[in-house]
């Protein structure tokens, strides 16, 4: 029996929150969602803060300052410490401190952090146009690893003491006149020579240069610093992959015991998907029914089920489904969630003040909804506690009821944490048909806006449990394990051009669970994007699907 968290046919917080942004011309009216704005605006100005009281308080620590400025430093911290709680209501006194440091790390990761792998993803993956071993298994993570390690040497080394150095073994005047001018600009003092040029110019004007020198200043210095730590990791990587194992191309995989669809990117009636082209609702819907024709095998469908994750999206691809199980209602229907599923995109409508992951309430619908689709498909689908526990997702879901209530139709902006604890606690879920058990994991990694949306990560917790889930499945005779996911756990080089498009998007902790899934599952599969390839790793096989819409690109 089929249970319900979540009434697609029910119009929930998102369409009122559409129904009133149109009523105003387009504008977020509602309160709720302008406390969100604010809320995440205090988040970010308390951890800057935050920071320049432990920079300040190591300044007068290594300077010998009074102790006084340190201590009146960290009391002024303190006072910003309940703006983070002041318009969520509801907390003590205690509970704001207590809470206050959860509420920071979130922040760091989904401000900071991410943004720092994002960016070290990107100029790491450029290195792999020029390492080319297609034989060897060198993961992003590695190259990023090494990039961030590299970077932040480099930062905390003298730059302008290295560069006039490097003057010493040049020959050439020019060459020579070329260094000293950037030595001397580079260095601190050079800097602030150079600043006293503004002293005598207006003090508008002046101020004005003074920031747009900095910014040239800390320009320069950032790109020296990234040119300098790519080459290192160029050199560090051509070095490892004298060590890398080996991968095995695939280019007809054997016949597999399921049907592997991915990015089917249903839309709503009517509208047009974010990115353009491709096959429309219909067609992707007549591969949903082939599937369930003879033989009948297991559908496997590894994210971007939707377009942006909608409430009519999810009509469209339910119903799909019931069309189909018409032919054979017993075929099961795994799923995975991908990028598209999770975050607020839209191409009709962009709510983007809501869409702020940190207190967006959009995000979280996302979740429930994914989660009833789940229950809907293959209600036999089991989780696996932190203590190796095992519950059917469905019964687990319906002991929060009340929390996934207040989400979808109240306006309670404390119950949003709780969704993501609940969110957290689903994965990794399993099935077993047959002798075979499909474990589907969330690669997603948490997203602060539109462009980081993409990036793939499994989280700690979410490993640990898999691991456990692994052990005890070994110990069943002859049972395969298919894991399914959204994102790349690795790319194998094939061209440059492919390698640029895909490498980046690489899972930032894919060699953690490259190790953890290759000697003990037979399939990993995905999708993401919309390139079809296929390789082994030791004992498993990694097959990356086209997309059923855009078809590989």
């Amino acid at each position: 029996m089929k249970q319900k968290i979540y009434d697609f046919n029910t119009p929930d917080y998102e369409d009122e929150l559409i129904a009133n942004s149109l009523k105003h011309g387009g504008k977020l009216a509602s309160g709720p969602d302008r406390r969100s704005l604010l809320y995440s605006l205090i988040l970010v100005i308390a951890a800057l803060a935050s920071l320049l009281v432990v920079i300040g308080i190591v300044k007068d620590i290594t300077l010998g300052s009074h102790p006084l400025q340190t201590f009146f430093s960290v009391i002024g911290a303190l006072t910003l410490y309940p703006l983070f709680f002041s318009i969520r209501g509801g907390y003590t006194l205690t509970e704001v401190y207590v809470n206050f440091r959860n509420e920071l790390r979130t922040v760091w990761r989904m401000f900071v952090w991410t943004r720092l792998l994002s960016l070290a993803a990107f100029f790491s993956a450029l290195t792999f146009t020029l390492v080319r071993i297609p034989a060897r298994y060198l993961p992003l993570s590695d190259a990023t690893a090494i990039f961030i390690t590299a970077f932040l040497g480099l930062f905390f080394f003298d730059m302008a003491g290295a560069l006039a150095w490097l003057l010493h073994l040049m020959d050439g005047q020019n060459w020579n006149n070329i260094l000293q001018s950037s030595v001397a600009f580079l260095s601190l003092d050079g800097f602030l020579n150079f600043l006293r040029c503004f002293a005598k110019m207006p003090p508008v004007v002046a101020f004005a240069a003074a920031i747009a020198t900095l910014v040239v200043w800390l320009a320069m210095h950032v790109i020296l610093l990234t040119v300098m730590a790519w080459g290192v990791t160029v050199v560090v990587l051509f070095m490892t992959a004298l060590f890398a194992k080996k991968i095995e191309r695939i280019y007809e995989p054997s016949s597999l015991p399921f049907t592997h669809l991915s990015d089917l990117h249903l839309t709503a009636h009517g509208l047009e998907s974010i990115e353009l082209g491709g096959v429309p609702n219909a067609t992707v819907i007549e591969m949903i029914v082939e599937c369930f024709h003879t033989p009948p095998l297991p559908v496997a469908i590894t994210g971007d089920i939707t377009d942006s994750g909608s409430r009519q999206e999810w009509q469209s691809f339910l119903e799909a489904v019931q069309s189909a199980r018409q032919l054979e209602s017993s075929v099961p229907i795994l799923l995975a969630p991908g990028n598209h599923d999770l975050f607020p995109y839209a191409r009709s409508f962009r709510p983007m003040i809501s869409s702020l992951p940190l207190t967006s309430r959009l995000a979280r619908l996302r979740k429930i909804r994914y989660l009833q689709a789940v229950l809907d498909t293959c209600p036999e689908m089991l989780i696996s506690h932190d203590d190796g526990m095992t519950q059917p997702l469905g019964s687990w879901l319906q002991q929060h009821q009340t929390v996934i209530d207040s989400v979808v139709f109240s306006h309670v902006l404390a119950e949003l944490s709780a969704i993501d604890r609940l969110w957290d606690s689903c994965f990794p879920m399993y099935c077993k048909v047959d002798q075979t058990t499909y474990v589907s994991l969330d690669t997603n990694r948490p997203h602060s806006n539109f462009w980081t949306s993409a990036f793939g990560q499994v989280n700690s917790g979410q490993r640990k449990r898999l691991a456990f889930l692994l052990n005890t499945l070994h110990r069943e005779p002859d049972m395969k394990i298919v894991v399914l996911g959204h994102h790349h756990i690795y790319v194998p080089q094939q061209s440059v051009r492919k390698d640029w498009r895909l490498k980046h998007l690489e899972m930032i902790d894919g060699r953690s669970l490259s190790q953890m899934l290759s000697n003990s599952v037979d399939w990993y599969v995905h999708g993401h994007r919309h390139f079809e390839f296929s390789f082994k790793l030791e004992k498993m096989v990694v097959l990356s699907a086209a997309s059923a819409k855009f078809g590989s690109n």
